[in-house]
């Protein structure tokens, strides 16, 4: 499985560290609906730090197994039956056209980030704002836009590496789409790139878990708006 690559690729200098980022894949294995595999992850970061965190997820991953209620993907099809989220395989297929060089970079974050944009996808912008506890992306925000971002980061998975990067027409925007997943931006800082232009380093931090990810934006040549620092809490 990926999620096994990447975390055996990674360093980590404590236990903690070991455990965030294994809640981190776990995470992501609800996002996808792979309790099985989700509930032995979360195990397996108990083992390396206590965390209320992983155990009311185990309640939750047992919950769902206990009622069988394990989605089965369609099997000519990319999508799960209910069309929550794209399927583990199609996020397999998508990450084995990337360059050798970068499939295993890909953040634990980035395939949650990925997993909640997929969500957003298929079930749209109005439905999916009906369902999140802060009814983003908001309404007067620029939905094409984010829609955009979302379509680089299911299909392409654009933005976590410096020659990978998202591409978005400004600052607003790139922020909104993050901020529809819950990460605020927390910093902004110039790429020196002679072959791009207008290339962005921002780090986000989830405002529930904390955890941060640093993504590469790439704006448009008269991207000018103002950023707005938008609150959550």
């Amino acid at each position: 499985m990926y999620f096994d690559k990447a975390f055996d690729s990674r360093t980590f200098n404590t236990a903690s560290q070991k455990a965030r980022a294994l809640r981190g894949i776990g995470y992501a294995c609800i996002e996808l609906q792979e309790y099985e595999r989700a509930k032995e992850v979360y195990e397996t970061s108990l083992i390396w730090e206590d965390s209320d965190i992983a155990r009311n997820e185990l309640k939750v991953i047992s919950k769902k197994l206990e009622a069988q209620d394990i989605v089965i993907v369609r099997g000519s099809s990319n999508v799960y039956e209910e069309k929550r989220t794209y399927s583990s395989k199609y996020l397999a297929e998508t990450i084995n056209k990337l360059p050798n060089e970068l499939k295993e970079k890909i953040p634990s974050k980035f395939i949650y980030i990925w997993s909640k944009a997929s969500s957003l996808l298929i079930q749209g912008a109005n439905e999916y704002r009906k369902n999140d506890y802060f009814n983003f992306p908001l309404i007067d925000w620029d939905e094409n836009s984010i829609i955009q971002g979302v379509n680089q980061i299911v299909h392409f998975l654009k933005g976590f590496n410096e020659n990978h990067f998202l591409e978005m027409d400004n600052i607003e925007d790139a922020t909104n789409l993050l901020l529809t997943f819950h990460f605020e931006t927390t910093n902004i800082k110039d790429i020196i790139n002679d072959n791009q232009q207008n290339l962005k380093e921002i780090t986000f931090k989830h405002k529930v878990d904390g955890d941060e990810i640093i993504l590469f934006i790439k704006l448009s040549e008269n991207a000018i708006k103002k950023i707005k620092w938008w609150k959550i809490w």
